[in-house]
């Protein structure tokens, strides 16, 4: 950092925007900000990867960093360290989306662990130094025709001498056609608008290309082929990597398809239904546009229906039980409601909403969990949370049963 006449703070956070940065991501400052704060963290990675090297050779306990530079973040690390309160949740998760709709970052779960729901990113610096070389091209021959159009000294410009026109040049004219034809947010496309849409484009069936943007592969997964086709029957169209509108990309429809595949569920039913969860709690999250962004609710929708079908297997030899009525003053309806406040809106209406307190006998509270799946989660992920919640109404503590016991 430059030297300062002001007492300035060291290392203190910093948001840095860079102009390059800020025209790499359409004019989304948010982005920019987050674009260059994955930069400092993928030099971090670096940086501590050299060190490895010769930590490693002095100490054979030493456990060295990711050598494909994954860094984990949290999206309240992000919003309150990284960028200093300066974008929301929303914000911040529709910048990364755009990071990873343009290829400068990747993110994915802990392989490692897959109960651990904290995002793990990483930058792609190929991607980024590539267009900001042809951004920097661009650039320079800007300011050397600025250069040229410096008056001479009888007080004009040759090169404007010798213009017979003052058109605006077909490029850009060119460029102004194809940004008017592109909407912002293409919404889902009812039957009506299709059919017409069809017949306006050519007389040819054969003409028309296939739903989900042109030079799209065939899907080689069954499961995959068959979300690929409940996107079509649905008439969902989001902006694909390649940055075109249509229906999922193949490779998304490979690796959903194989989430399914993993946990069993091969009945196209059962597929069409986990996708149509999914897309259920995508929207009732945030307006989405990009097809990266349902990776995430897919996961959770296959996870929830594989744990429901073994639930059901299990209720199959076992006495139905119904879902108590709770009441809405007890004890565990006010710590729902504050959980509710403090979770994302998905893993409140997977893990939570279905519980209910049975009664409460002194200063333990009895919980019903519809299933074992929903205990072992709720035990392991939301404890810390329950406990603060509980300690905050009164001096309590839970106990769960699931619906098996």
């Amino acid at each position: 950092m430059r030297s300062s006449s002001i007492p300035l703070l060291q290392n203190e956070p910093l948001v840095v925007v860079r102009a390059s940065f800020l025209h790499l991501c359409d004019g989304d400052h948010c982005a920019a900000a987050l674009l260059n704060n994955f930069v400092y963290w993928h030099d971090w990675c670096v940086t501590h990867g050299r060190y490895d090297v010769t930590a490693s050779a002095a100490d054979p306990d030493h456990q060295p960093a990711d050598p494909a530079r994954w860094f984990w973040k949290t999206t309240d690390g992000l919003v309150n360290d990284d960028l200093l309160r300066l974008w929301g949740d929303k914000k911040v998760r529709a910048a990364i989306d755009l990071l990873e709709a343009k290829g400068y970052a990747q993110s994915r779960f802990n392989p490692r662990n897959r109960y651990d729901r904290t995002k793990q990113y990483r930058l792609v610096p190929e991607r980024l130094t590539a267009d900001l070389q042809q951004w920097r091209k661009i650039q320079d021959e800007r300011s050397h025709d600025a250069s040229r159009e410096v008056p001479d000294a009888s007080g004009r410009n040759a090169e404007c001498a010798l213009s017979t026109s003052c058109e605006t040049p077909p490029i850009r004219q060119k460029r102004r056609i194809e940004t008017a034809q592109k909407p912002d947010l293409l919404t889902e496309t009812t039957e009506p608008e299709t059919t017409k849409a069809g017949i306006s484009s050519s007389s040819s069936p054969s003409a028309r290309p296939p739903f989900g943007g042109s030079g799209k592969t065939e899907v080689d997964s069954p499961s995959g082929a068959l979300i690929d086709r409940w996107a079509s029957d649905r008439h969902i169209r989001r902006r694909r990597d390649d940055q075109s509108y249509g229906g999922p990309d193949p490779h998304w429809c490979a690796t959903w398809g194989q989430y399914c595949e993993e946990r069993g569920i091969h009945d196209p039913e059962t597929v069409f239904q986990v996708m149509d969860r999914a897309k259920s709690m995508a929207d009732r999250r945030v307006p989405w546009r990009f097809w990266k962004y349902l990776d995430e609710q897919v996961q959770l929708a296959v996870e929830r229906c594989n744990a429901g079908r073994q639930d059901q297997v299990r209720a199959s030899s076992a006495p139905h039980t119904p879902r108590p009525v709770e009441d809405p003053d007890s004890e565990w309806a006010r710590v729902k409601s504050q959980l509710k406040s403090r979770l994302n809106p998905v893993a409140y209406a997977n893990w939570i909403e279905q519980t209910c307190q049975l009664r409460r006998d002194g200063t333990t509270v009895l919980v019903w969990l519809p299933d074992h799946t929903t205990r072992d989660w709720i035990e392991q992920e939301y404890s810390t949370l329950i406990t603060e919640a509980l300690c905050s109404i009164g001096p309590f503590m839970v106990k769960y049963t699931d619906g098996a016991n």
